[in-house]
C-alpha cells in the first residue's frame, strides 16, 4: 500500500521539478513529466486563495503567470463540500444576470429564447439539491440519511441535463454565458460524486466523475475551437519566393511567419490541448500553422509578394484587434484550468479507491501542524510511490 505524506511546505524537489520542466502540474495534479506518474496531489486548506499563485502559476502547462484563483474549481475534492459548491453556484448565477443585463440593453429588446432568457428556476433547482445534500449529513438515521441524499442525487442528475442543453443552445446562439454554464455543469458532477463519496459509494463516485470527464472535456473543447476562429490571434505572412532566418519553410514550397500580440507559446499550448498530436512538433510557430492548417485557429492571412515583387501600401482586408484576441485567449485558459481541476478530481477519487481508503481517513490525511502554523495554503499530498491513474 501507499504511503501518503502530507506537509504545509512544498518540498524543494518538487519546486526544482516543476521549474526544470521535471514535473508538470495539471489542475491539482502534480506529474513526471516523462512516464506521466502522479508524485503529488495539491488540497488547498483554504477555500479562499491567497499565497498560492507563485507555485500554480510555475507548474501550470497552460495558464503561465495567469492568476489561477480564477478557476471556478479548487485543487482537491477534499476541500469542496456542499456549501462551499453552494457558494460558487450563486456567484455564477449572479454573473449570468449580470452579462444577461448586458445582452439585452445592447440588443434593446426583450429575451425570450433558452439561451438568452436565464431560468432562474434552474439555479433554484440546484440550490435545492445542494441543500438537501447538506442536510443529509447531518442525519443519524441511515434509512432518512440515504432517502435525503437519493432526493439530492436526483436533483442533480435534473440539473445536469438542463445545462448540457443549455451549453448546446449556447454554442449555436452565443458564447458570451457558455462558460458560465458549463462551469454550472461541472458543479452538478462534483456535488453528485461529493453524495456519493460520504455515502461510501467509491465506485460510483469514480463513474459519476468519468462520465463527467467525457462530457464537460467534448463541451470545452467545441467552445474553445469557437473562440479560437471566431477572432483573428494575429497574421500568416505567406511569402513566395523568399527565404529567411525568420521563416518557416512549409510543404507547399511557400515560407511563413506569424505575427501576434499574444506570446505564441500560449497559443501553440492550448492548440496542444485540442490536438495532442500536434505535441510531436517542437516549433511552437510551425505548431501554429499546422493548426491553422487543421482549422483550430485562425490568423489573417497575408501574402504582400508575389514572386518577389513587394505589394506597395497593401492592407490586409481584416483587421485584428489585440485587446479582444487577449481577452479571447485569457477566457479559453480558465476554462481549460477548470477542466484539468475537474479531471484531478476524477484522479483524486481514484487514488482513494486503488489505495482502498476511506472517504473519512482521506479527509484526515493533514500534516501534524496546526493549520494555524501554516505559511501556505495548500497541502501537497505526497506519494512515496509514483503511481499511474
Amino acid at each position: 500500500m501507499t504511503i501518503f505524506q502530507t506537509t504545509f511546505d512544498i518540498p524543494d524537489w518538487i519546486l526544482q521539478g516543476l521549474q526544470t520542466g521535471e514535473y508538470v502540474r495539471i489542475g491539482g495534479v502534480i506529474r513526471d513529466i516523462n512516464t506521466k506518474q502522479i508524485v503529488a496531489m495539491l488540497r488547498e486548506v483554504s477555500p479562499n486563495i491567497s499565497g498560492i499563485e507563485n507555485l500554480l502559476s510555475a507548474a501550470s502547462p497552460v495558464l503561465g503567470i495567469l492568476n489561477l484563483s480564477v478557476s471556478v474549481i479548487n485543487l482537491g475534492v477534499s476541500v469542496i463540500g456542499f456549501a462551499l459548491i453552494l457558494n460558487k453556484v450563486k456567484k455564477i448565477e449572479e454573473s449570468c444576470k449580470e452579462e444577461l443585463n448586458k445582452l439585452e440593453e445592447k440588443i434593446q429588446s426583450n429575451i425570450n429564447n433558452l439561451h438568452r432568457k436565464f431560468d432562474i428556476s434552474v439555479y433554484a433547482n440546484f440550490r435545492t439539491a445542494l441543500d438537501l445534500a447538506n442536510d443529509f449529513q447531518t442525519m443519524v438515521n441511515p434509512e432518512n440519511r440515504i432517502n435525503m441524499a437519493m432526493l439530492a442525487i436526483n436533483r442533480l442528475l435534473e440539473a445536469q441535463h438542463t445545462y448540457s442543453n443549455y451549453i448546446e443552445i449556447s454554442l449555436q446562439e452565443n458564447m458570451s454565458l457558455t462558460d458560465k454554464y458549463i462551469a454550472s455543469l461541472a458543479l452538478t458532477y462534483i456535488a453528485r460524486a461529493r453524495c456519493y463519496l460520504e455515502l461510501g459509494e467509491i465506485k460510483n463516485a469514480v463513474i459519476c466523475l468519468q462520465e463527467g470527464s467525457k462530457f464537460i472535456r467534448n463541451y470545452v473543447e467545441q467552445y474553445v475551437k469557437s473562440l479560437l476562429i471566431s477572432e483573428p490571434m494575429g497574421k500568416n505572412f505567406m511569402v513566395d519566393g523568399l527565404s529567411g532566418d525568420n521563416f518557416i519553410l512549409l510543404d507547399r514550397g511557400w515560407h511563413s511567419k506569424l505575427e501576434s500580440s499574444i506570446d505564441v507559446n500560449r497559443l501553440a499550448q492550448i492548440c496542444q490541448w485540442l490536438d495532442p498530436e500536434l505535441n510531436n512538433i517542437v516549433d511552437d510557430q510551425y505548431i501554429l500553422l499546422e493548426a491553422e492548417n487543421r482549422n483550430l485557429i485562425k490568423f489573417i492571412l497575408i501574402n504582400p509578394f508575389i514572386s518577389g515583387i513587394a505589394l506597395v501600401n497593401f492592407k490586409p482586408q481584416e483587421e485584428i484587434n489585440p485587446e479582444k484576441a487577449i481577452q479571447t485567449v485569457e477566457k479559453i485558459e480558465k476554462i481549460i484550468e477548470t477542466y484539468h481541476r475537474f479531471e484531478s478530481y476524477l484522479l483524486e477519487v481514484q487514488l482513494i479507491q486503488k489505495q482502498k481508503i476511506s472517504f473519512k481517513k482521506w479527509l484526515e490525511l493533514v500534516p501534524h501542524t496546526e493549520i494555524q502554523e501554516a505559511t501556505s495554503e495548500t497541502i501537497p499530498i505526497i506519494l512515496l510511490e509514483a503511481l499511474n491513474l
